[in-house]
């Protein structure tokens, strides 16, 4: 995790502590990276999760699909930005690059 604190440091969430705390706070969370290819989902419509997430690379779109295949963005998140994946019946989709 120590080679993603440049990123943590810039997040509001992490805003005035040192390092260490950081680290602290992400090891007594148990804190862990994920990484998917491009244009694939993180979570899809109906999925239930208990986290939170903090983009560090890459992009990631929140997204509403109808049933003909049309998307609606309803958020984009570039690195630094924590999304609270509260989004259940949306689509979280990843974009990699400029947003």
């Amino acid at each position: 995790m120590k080679k993603y604190l440049p990123i943590l440091r810039t997040s509001p969430f992490f805003k005035g502590l040192t390092d260490n705390e950081i680290l602290s706070i992400l090891h007594c969370v148990n804190a862990a990276t994920i990484s998917r290819k491009r244009d694939s989902y993180i979570f899809r419509a109906g999925d239930s999760t208990e986290v939170m997430g903090l983009v560090v690379s890459g992009g990631v779109l929140i997204i509403q699909e109808d049933l003909w295949g049309h998307r609606n963005i309803l958020s984009k998140c570039h690195a630094g930005v924590f999304t609270l994946l509260i989004y259940s019946s949306y689509l979280i989709y990843i974009c990699r690059g400029n947003l």
